[in-house]
This record gives C-alpha cells, structure tokens and sequence, in this order.
C-alpha cells in the first residue's frame, strides 16, 4: 500500500485556537507515526478579502486545553496587532528547520506565561529558544522574498478553502478547529477521498 501524503497543517500565527494543536502535533507524530506538514498563512488577509473579520471567543479555548491536558493560564493578550511579521518568523523557521520549536515557544510564553505575542522581547525569546539569533531572523523575515512567499501560501490556501486556523486537510477534504482533530485523524486513517457535498461547501466558505 503507497504510503499517505503527510496531513496539512494550515496554521496562522495569533489564532487562539491554534495553541491547541502546536502543543499536541509532536506527541501525536510520536504515537501514530501520522506526518504533519505545517504551512503558515496570513487569516486576517483571507478575511479581508472576504469581507469579514472578528476575533474568536477565548472562553472555548481555555475549555479546551483542560478538556485536552493542554497548561493554559488567561487573560492572554488578545487581539493584537497584524500578525504578518509574526507569520513571516515562522515560516522562514520551517522553510529553515527550526520554525516548529520557535512557533511552540512562542504560543507557549503567549499561553501559559501571559505574555503580550507581539512584544519583540517575547519574539526573540522564542527564536533564541529555537536557537536562533533575533536580528538575522528579523531581517530576513522583513525581505521581499519572505514577504512574496506569505502571500503566495496565503493565496494557495485561499484556493483550497481555508478559511480558518488551525485547519487540517487530508487530501481535499479540509477539518476546521481543534474540536475536529479527532474526526480528521479517523478520515485520515480510513484514506477516504473527498466527499463532493463537503467540496461544495468549502467552495461556498472561500468565495
């Protein structure tokens, strides 16, 4: 039997929800052997450009991680400001190899140390726990062509749907929220192609 292609991990920097799922990836990976590949995206573009906006109740998360045994402690500053510098940190991190280590410390201060995520001390405590040197990363991560390659994986999760973060896909059949993991891994498991009436309504969702 061909071996699966890794699910996708379709993750924004700042989303509440997402804390759950970057604590929880690495002990699943372990366990199952499942493969996660994580892509960053830009959400508060994709919500721009569908006229929409909000910020997601907090209350559901904190239920959540105590439901999942994941440490969590509030209040957590929330909203924020743009989390593009933010999302451009991380995915240079993953297209370099560190960008999972710096993204678990990150929601990890943000979460359980209430720590204000957008603060620069917060950011270079994260990238020098992912062993990185803050002012290289910075630089690089301000560049055009870090800049170029956040739109250009926004826009291709714009293409296939998503419309929130976290968000799995397995194939073309894409899994919104924490609350959907365990479903995603049983779709995953079963190696079900996708069904036409949920493609429907993900195509209705990212119009």
């Amino acid at each position: 039997m061909a071996q699966q292609a890794p699910i996708e991990f379709w993750f924004t920097m700042g989303s509440p929800w997402t804390y759950l799922p970057v604590m929880r990836l690495a002990d699943v990976e372990r366990r199952t052997g499942i493969a996660f590949r994580w892509r960053v995206f830009d959400l508060p573009a994709i919500c721009r450009a569908r006229g929409n906006g909000g910020c997601p109740d907090r209350a559901p998360v904190a239920a959540g991680a105590r439901k999942r045994g994941v440490p969590v402690s509030f209040p957590a500053a929330y909203p924020g400001a743009d989390p593009s510098l933010l999302n451009r940190v991380a995915l240079l991190g993953l297209r370099e190899g560190w960008g999972q280590t710096y993204v678990r410390h990150a929601y990890r201060r943000w979460f359980n140390q209430q720590r204000d995520r957008e603060a620069e001390g917060n950011m270079a405590f994260a990238l020098k726990q992912a062993g990185q040197d803050p002012e290289r990363v910075l630089a690089v991560a301000s560049g055009a062509e870090i800049v170029q390659q956040l739109y250009a994986e926004t826009a291709i999760a714009r293409h296939c749907g998503v419309f929130g973060s976290p968000c799995f896909a397995v194939g073309s059949e894409l899994f919104w929220g924490d609350d959907s993991f365990e479903d995603m891994l049983a779709w995953y498991r079963a190696g079900r192609p996708a069904m036409p009436a949920t493609a429907d309504r993900r195509r209705a969702l990212a119009a």
